[in-house]
């Protein structure tokens, strides 16, 4: 069992009049609630700060900016939204029943490569020692990296392997519709993505070279 598993946050979204989590983000939240629920951790450590307006806007069918606005006004403005960690916590509290008592915020980081940093006093604090951390196949390695520089010990938990654990021909099917497009510039293998979650071994496997085997 881990200590603490930090679910990283990403872009969050405006549907039906509601401010949702992307797709992306969804399949992220989606995997820490399923570890909270199958007892793999007692606490979730969520990470993504107030990043509308800075990093993207509420416009699904707009691109995250070019370039972020950090500007003090862009920052100001983007705390009359919720940060991206509320909007996660709400979710995961919604649709598995975790208690918010159970997920602590970290709602400072503006980009991967600040989260690690914005961790480290909540990991100081409470003293965890096993951390795991969430995010998609396309996204691990930077995030990966982004901890090792900070000295943090990460265990990778890709949030593709955690879906398919709860509803496997359902996730493979979206799992597989979702990299059918490039992510993160690249064109992903789908034949080793398939083979990988059907015979229960980690996305990661022979494309990354780390990820826990599932079971």
């Amino acid at each position: 069992m881990f200590d603490v598993i930090i679910i990283s946050c990403a872009r969050v979204i405006k549907q039906r009049g509601k401010i949702v989590p992307a797709f992306h983000t969804e399949m992220r939240a989606r995997a820490g609630g399923i570890a909270y629920k199958r007892g793999l951790v007692l606490k979730l450590l969520i990470s993504g700060g107030h990043t509308i307006g800075v990093r993207y806007n509420l416009n699904p069918q707009e691109p995250i900016f070019a370039l972020p606005d950090f500007s003090a006004e862009a920052i100001k403005k983007a705390h009359k939204y919720p940060s991206e960690a509320q909007i996660v916590r709400d979710f995961i509290e919604r649709n598995y029943n975790v208690s918010a008592k159970a997920m602590i915020l970290e709602e400072i980081s503006l980009t991967t490569s600040g989260e690690a940093a914005a961790c480290r006093p909540i990991l100081n604090k409470f003293n965890f020692k096993n951390i795991g951390i969430i995010t998609n196949l396309y996204h691990m390695e930077k995030l990966f990296n982004v901890f090792q520089e900070e000295g943090i010990k990460v265990e990778p938990l890709f949030a593709e392997d955690l879906l398919v654990l709860e509803k496997p021909t359902y996730w493979i099917s979206k799992i597989v519709e979702y990299y059918s497009t490039p992510k993160r510039g690249k064109q992903w293998d789908i034949q080793k993505i398939v083979q990988n979650l059907k015979e229960n071994k980690s996305i990661g496997h022979n494309l990354l070279g780390f990820g826990l085997k599932r079971s």
